[in-house]
């Protein structure tokens, strides 16, 4: 008779199966190798009978798991339908051999018509639905509205790596897919050197931080592609990296061996980082033969480090003079404190011009008197006296411009007086000389100057008058209020009077005057408001009731005065002002006429004088 055996049986493990299980297989380094068949020799399976349903072999045409329904082979690759392609002119769709397109770009193969067994027939619309599952990045798929032909046309690839788009093909008779493969190659590597990568630091500091990554021996004309995270974030030379992570430098294309690719990692700190500085350039970035181009970076707070074409360079001054062909290129700066740095500063591009341009004379500047490469004094609120002392060697047409950490100040061919600001705690002066003849530029620079003291408030002119006047021949008088400075500079209609340094001043010449002067810390002041010098005739004064030669003691007299032209005030006076005392009869009001009230109080031998004066 006929037996039967039953049981659950464990392989690889000493272990009984689950109690839903017939057969386990248990193992950490092997797996389960299912009958490897073509499609050929999947075809003469006779799968008749009902009981082949389920029935898995591992398709070595497709290269994939298929399993039999009890209808047809299903691919657990590919979708569930048996939808075949069949090309215009290049043959069936082959899963095993995929149609490619070049790296330049074009179609992949060729046109293709899917079907599928039984036919899908439809009343309407399309038999076959054909989207792009993946690939849509830089592949285009054209699709054709009644018989659902499509191609696949690929952009050039930039790349050393092949790209993949896939086509899904829905039946929309039974709602089954299958999806089809086309590929597109990668470029090739164009041959260029080894090279290497640096970088600032390994530690991101802060959320304002940054690190500058950089290849240090960079190849003209090959370009750099840096990615991170499978993605192409920059390509140039340099990095500023603001994200943690591994980063993979390739020369030419992404994905090229030859030469090796180098990766960088870098790992966020708890650390903060200073701000991003921002940096000049003097003569226009212009690099001229015998002249140079001074750089210039404001809001340091730690040291700085300067960048060549994204290269960290040695110089760690600033400002940082720069001359010579090998200066050319780009340069940004960026600050370090030990691990952690700040995000790179605006990026300047500094032009080779010294076989073609020779630069003007140096400048001889000076600051109040003090050479501006020297060590001028610099106060808070005070002025500045910015002067070119070879100003007259130059040609007609050249001008002289001013700087405060490489913003402009003034362009003039004058000396310029400029305005400390109050809150000012460092600054750099510099003074660039240029021309209308297209000569090249050149700078002079001041080393950083700290700002220690205060300077001392403005004076005022005569008490604050408005106006002095010249009365015919007779000089106007102007005089500082504060008598007690150092040294002072008076000025006519804003130029320097030569060698008027005294606290007074007196003119036979109109104009605007104005005063400046110095304390013991060699701080000048603000300039004065202004006093207007104006020429004026000579007054005339005409008695109109006259002292008489006696006058009895005890006794009130009224006196007056005509005047042409019309003074600005007069004043009254008495020789002995015990004897005789003068009131003035005017209230206050100035004009043609003067009166006054003379009270003699007691006899005397010598005469008294009773006097006018107008002004």
């Amino acid at each position: 008779g006929l037996s039967m055996l039953s049981a659950q049986v464990t392989i690889g493990a000493d272990a009984a199966p689950q109690n839903f299980s017939v057969l386990e297989l248990v193992s950490s380094d092997k797996g389960l190798r299912l009958p490897q068949l073509t499609t050929a020799q999947r075809n003469a399976v006779n799968t008749s009978s009902a009981l082949a349903k389920g029935l898995v072999i591992y398709n070595l045409t497709v290269n994939c798991t298929e399993y039999w329904n009890g209808t047809k082979w299903v691919s657990l690759c590919l979708g569930s339908a048996n939808i075949t392609l069949e090309g215009d002119g290049c043959g069936a769709y082959n899963p095993a051999s995929p149609p490619a397109a070049d790296s330049d770009g074009g179609v992949a193969g060729c046109e293709y018509t899917p079907s599928d067994s039984p036919a899908c027939v439809v009343p309407s619309g399309q038999a076959y639905q054909v989207y792009l599952t993946a690939g849509s990045a830089y592949a285009t798929l054209t699709v054709d509205e009644l018989t659902s032909s499509f191609s696949v046309e690929f952009q050039a690839n930039n790349s050393a790596n092949s790209r993949i788009a896939v086509v899904r093909v829905v039946n929309n008779c039974s709602g089954e897919f299958q999806d089809f493969l086309f590929t597109q190659n990668g470029a090739s590597c164009s041959a260029s050197s080894a090279f290497s990568v640096s970088s600032s630091s390994t530690e991101l500091c802060g959320d304002n931080g940054a690190v500058i990554a950089y290849v240090s021996n960079p190849e003209a004309g090959v370009d750099y592609l840096w990615e991170f995270g499978g993605v192409v974030v920059h390509t140039g030379s340099y990095l500023e990296i603001t994200r943690a992570g591994r980063y993979t430098v390739y020369a030419s294309l992404l994905g090229c061996q030859t030469p090796a690719p180098q990766t960088v990692t870098i790992t966020k700190s708890g650390g903060s980082s200073a701000g991003a500085p921002s940096i000049s350039a003097t003569n226009g970035g212009i690099l001229c033969s015998g002249g140079n181009v001074i750089l210039t970076a404001s809001g340091i707070t730690e040291t700085i480090k300067w960048y060549q074409n994204g290269i960290l360079t040695a110089h760690s001054s600033n400002p940082l003079t720069l001359s010579g062909a090998s200066s050319a290129g780009e340069w940004f700066a960026a600050q370090q404190n030990g691990a952690c740095g700040s995000r790179k500063s605006n990026s300047i591009t500094l032009a080779d011009n010294t076989s073609s341009g020779t630069a003007l004379a140096p400048p001889v500047a000076m600051v109040n008197g003090t050479a501006l490469t020297g060590t001028p004094v610099v106060c808070r609120g005070g002025t500045l006296e910015l002067k070119i002392d070879n100003a007259a060697a130059y040609a007609a047409g050249t001008f002289f411009e001013w700087f405060d950490n490489g913003v402009s100040i003034a362009r003039s061919t004058s000396p310029v007086i400029y305005t400390v600001a109050p809150n000012k705690s460092s600054m750099t002066l510099s003074v660039q000389v240029s021309n209308s003849s297209g000569d090249c530029p050149n700078t002079v620079v001041s080393s950083t100057v700290t700002v220690t003291f205060t300077a001392p408030a403005p004076t005022v002119i005569n008490n604050g008058a408005s106006a002095a006047a010249i009365c015919g021949a007779s000089a106007a008088v102007l005089s500082a209020l504060n008598s007690s400075g150092s040294s002072y500079q008076w000025f006519l209609n804003g130029v320097e009077i030569s060698g008027a340094t005294t606290a007074s001043y007196s003119t036979l010449v109109e104009g605007s005057y104005t005063v400046r002067y110095s304390d013991g810390n060699g701080c000048w002041s603000p300039v004065s408001i202004p006093i207007l010098v104006k020429q004026s005739a000579a007054i005339t004064l005409t008695w109109q009731i006259e002292p008489q030669g006696t006058e009895i003691a005890g006794t009130q007299k009224s006196y007056s005065v005509i005047a042409s032209p019309v003074p600005d005030s007069y004043v009254w006076t008495s020789s002995d002002p015990a004897k005789a005392t003068v009131t003035s009869l005017d209230g206050g009001v100035v004009g043609g006429t003067s009166s006054v009230s003379v009270n003699y109080l007691a006899t005397t031998v010598t005469p008294i004088i009773i006097e006018v004066t107008a002004v």
